[in-house]
């Protein structure tokens, strides 16, 4: 009987640690399958989840003043000043009423006036600056030039004609004719420019002149000239 009951507990501690063995094998088996499971699915999700930390959207910025491709943008510039007029703060006015200048116009103030069957002149009493006015009808600007030219310069010492052509008026804008020249003048030579300027009945003419060595000075005493001029 002691024998027996010997042998009935071995077998049953035989089976203990089968079942105890088994089991631990189980479970073994299931850890692994789901550390397996974990790693794929960590594998997964680093393939498929954003780049970075955090997956937070960035709404883009749009400048509403970019430039289109291939170009540069600029700022657009202010709007400029008006022109000054090219009138000398030092000129004064004058009007006259006399057929062949009538019209208003303005001429450096210690300038004498000297008036005869052509215009209207104001001259520098120490020297050959000139301007002056004359009024012809009848005639275009090419004529108009030419018969004051004959009148106030002809017969003066080596008078000689040296260029004439159109221009653009910077005043009004249209097409006008010039003429320039030279010629002696009491021992001096001196240059002179004349321009033409449309009048709804007549065409005046405008005269500048200075010393020869002073040519450069003949386009300014032009400009004020005829920013100041007025037709009567």
């Amino acid at each position: 009987m002691e024998n027996g009951t010997s042998s009935s507990s071995g077998a049953m501690a035989d089976l203990g640690m089968g079942l105890f063995v088994r089991r631990l094998v189980i479970a073994l088996v299931w850890l692994g399958f789901a550390l397996a499971l974990g790693v794929g699915a960590g594998v997964i999700w680093e393939k498929v989840r954003p780049s970075g930390d955090t997956a937070t959207a960035t709404p883009s910025t749009t400048s509403t003043s970019s430039a289109p491709a291939g170009q540069t943008q600029t700022q657009a510039p202010a709007p400029s000043a008006s022109p000054t007029s090219a009138v000398p703060s030092d000129w004064v006015s004058y009007t006259t009423a006399a057929s062949k200048a009538k019209s208003t116009f303005s001429h450096p103030a210690n300038w004498t006036m000297r008036e005869d069957s052509t215009g209207v002149f104001f001259g520098d009493p120490s020297g050959p600056q000139m301007i002056g006015v004359a009024r012809r009808t009848g005639v275009d600007g090419a004529a108009a030039l030419s018969k004051v030219q004959a009148l106030e310069f002809g017969g003066q010492p080596g008078l000689s004609v040296t260029g004439s052509g159109d221009i653009k008026d910077p005043v009004s804008g249209g097409t006008v004719r010039e003429l320039t020249g030279t010629y002696v003048r009491q021992g001096q030579k001196v240059s002179y420019l004349m321009r033409s300027v449309d009048a709804t009945d007549a065409v005046y003419v405008l005269i500048a002149r200075v010393s020869a060595d002073a040519d450069a000075e003949l386009d300014s005493l032009m400009s004020s000239l005829r920013a100041s001029f007025q037709p009567g």
